[in-house]
């Protein structure tokens, strides 16, 4: 309080203010950072994790391997484990509690020196701001790229981003190289939430990959880009999202998770063109999905495979 008093102050005098860190700190700031500047370790070694997939893994991803602490998920039967990092070694990461629900006592008791975690902390920022500096980012609110800089940055990877970024960019180039040869426009991607319903997200990773790669979507689906709200839909209109090539992720260890078996035997599905095409494709969510350069090489790797062993069929849209 007595800080945005005096700041208060300064600003009605018109005299500047430039918040200044201790030494060995530096001060962080970012259009992504949902709360105040803070100074943060110029060298962090001990950062907690809040999101697993979405802190966890880019971080990883960068080659840090500096994080003693994260939230995560668990089975059914209570047993922890971090979403999305099935291709690293993290036994030597302390589970923190579920996404969502961080556990502060389990938190304190690792001595972070940097905690990053999701906007949706806000309501608990001070409290983590007690136990070290905190980093509240809206991950979502730039490109993948974009926010992958903001983790390069905080932990000094920026080389490794470099490379992660020339990898990718060169798949682009190809896969859409490949999309282009075979005469693939058209994507819709959903999201089924039942056997009547389903879903498309506005934005995301694999949304922008698409883009990149040179596809165009349904009209229904650009109405969903520009609003910026997530749609849903009744499975009655999918002949709008009839298109050469049709996604859908599944979630879980296996196709069995598909929340919409039935549909897939109904007359509405079994006539869509994509379909007698062949074109319409179960993804595996696990693997394309994450705060990852890495994922999407997998789903460019299954984007260029889809393409590149079938033709779009001549009425898609």
């Amino acid at each position: 309080m007595k800080k945005t008093f005096v700041l208060l102050v300064l600003a009605v005098l018109g005299i500047s203010y430039a918040q200044t860190c201790d030494a060995g700190f530096r001060l962080f700031d970012h259009p992504a950072l949902v709360n105040t500047p803070v100074c943060i370790p110029e060298n962090p070694q001990r950062i907690v994790t809040l999101q697993d997939q979405n802190a966890l893994l880019p971080l990883y991803e960068l080659g840090f391997r500096g994080v003693v602490g994260s939230v995560g998920a668990e089975t059914p039967d209570g047993v922890s484990f971090f979403r999305r990092m099935d291709d690293y070694d993290t036994s030597s990461i302390t589970y923190v509690g579920r996404y969502g629900t961080p556990n502060l006592e389990a938190i304190l008791a690792l001595s972070p020196d940097l905690i990053i975690g999701p906007n949706r902390h806000e309501d608990i920022a001070e409290q983590l701001s007690e136990i070290a500096p905190t980093l509240l980012l809206d991950v979502f609110a730039q490109p993948l790229p974009e926010t992958m800089a903001i983790f390069a940055d905080i932990v000094g990877t920026e080389a490794r981003l470099a490379d992660l970024q020339q990898q990718y960019n060169t798949r682009v180039a190809e896969v859409s190289a490949a999309r282009d040869a075979n005469g693939f426009d058209t994507v819709s991607m959903v999201i089924f939430l039942d056997d009547a319903t389903f879903l498309i997200e506005p934005s995301g990773s694999v949304t922008e990959m698409l883009q990149a790669v040179g596809f165009s979507f349904p009209p229904p689906v650009q109405e969903v880009v520009a609003s910026g709200e997530r749609g849903n839909f009744s499975v009655e209109v999918l002949n709008d999202f009839d298109t050469d090539l049709f996604l859908w992720p599944y979630f879980g260890m296996d196709a069995s998770a598909d929340r919409a078996p039935a549909l897939r035997q109904s007359p509405l599905w079994i006539t869509l063109n994509v379909v007698k095409s062949g074109n319409a494709h179960a993804i595996n969510g696990e693997r394309w999905y994450g705060l990852s350069f890495g994922n999407l090489l997998k789903a460019l790797e299954d984007i260029e495979t889809f393409v590149t062993t079938s033709s779009p069929a001549e009425s898609s849209q």
